[in-house]
């Protein structure tokens, strides 16, 4: 398993341990699309891109964000564990 499997893993696990869930998003035909759908109790989406710090977004998810961003959909990207500390604190803290 990758560095940035390994992230998404963390991820995974610790925002279901803060009662939300967690789904590997996969849109066919939208190249870019980010790793995760987030659903949160109460009706919050968040759409999360996981990377790595060091790594990059490529020009297709940058695009991809930027039209999450229009639609005003709540969209992070997790670079590192404390990214992920950070997004529980800002989307489920009401969960825990």
């Amino acid at each position: 398993m990758g560095p940035e499997a390994k992230l998404e893993k963390k991820f995974k696990d610790k925002v279901k341990k803060a009662g939300a869930i967690s789904f590997k998003f996969v849109s066919p035909g939208h190249s870019g699309a980010t790793d995760r759908l987030v659903l949160i109790p109460g009706g919050a989406v968040v759409f999360v891109e996981i990377k790595v710090k060091g790594g990059r977004l490529s020009p297709l998810q940058i695009q991809f964000a930027r039209i999450l961003e229009f639609y005003k959909a709540q969209y992070e990207v997790i670079w590192c564990e404390e990214d992920i500390d950070k997004f529980i604190d800002k989307y489920c803290w009401q969960l825990l």
